[in-house]
C-alpha cells in the first residue's frame, strides 16, 4: 500500500502502479520508507526518479540507493532522527526541491539497459579470467 502525503492532502491509498503510482510520487513532498529491511530500494529509487526526495532508515540495502543530498538516511530504528527529516522536507520546499533534483539525477544512474549491460561485462570479465591461458605448443 501507498500512503501519500502530498501537497493537497494525505491518506491511505491502496496498492497502486502505472501511472497513477507516477502521480503519486511526484506529487508527494517526500517518500517516507521507514523499512526495517529491503533487500534493494526500488521505491528510493523511483521516487528519485520522480524528484521526490525520500526518508529512509540507514539500513544495508538503503544506505546504497539514499544518498547525501537526495534523500535522508537516518539511523536505523532512531525515530526521532526520522521525524525531523521528514519534518525538515514538509517545512522547507525550497530543501525539498533540491534534493528532488539532485534525486533525479541519482536515478538516472539505474537506466535498466545500462544496468543489463554493466552486468554482462562483469559475466565476460569473470568467464575470461577463470579460462585457462591457451599455449602455442602441440596439439
Amino acid at each position: 500500500a501507498l500512503a501519500a502525503v502530498g501537497r493537497t492532502g494525505s491518506g491511505l491509498v491502496g496498492w497502486v502502479r502505472g501511472a497513477a503510482k507516477a502521480r503519486l510520487l511526484a506529487g508527494a513532498r517526500a517518500v517516507a520508507m521507514p523499512s526495517r529491511m529491503e533487500t534493494f530500494g526500488i521505491v528510493a529509487v523511483e521516487a528519485f526518479a520522480a524528484a521526490t526526495p525520500v526518508v529512509a532508515f540507514a539500513i544495508p540495502a538503503l544506505r546504497e540507493v539514499v544518498p547525501d543530498g537526495a534523500g535522508f538516511a537516518v539511523p536505523p530504528f532512531d525515530v526521532a532522527a526520522y521525524a525531523d527529516a521528514l519534518l525538515a522536507l514538509c517545512t522547507d520546499a525550497d530543501r525539498a526541491v533540491a534534493m528532488g533534483a539532485a534525486g533525479r539525477c541519482f536515478a538516472a544512474g539505474y537506466d535498466w539497459d545500462a544496468l543489463a549491460r554493466r552486468q554482462a561485462e562483469v559475466y565476460r570479465e569473470a568467464v575470461g579470467a577463470a579460462a585457462p591461458a591457451r599455449s602455442g605448443g602441440a596439439r
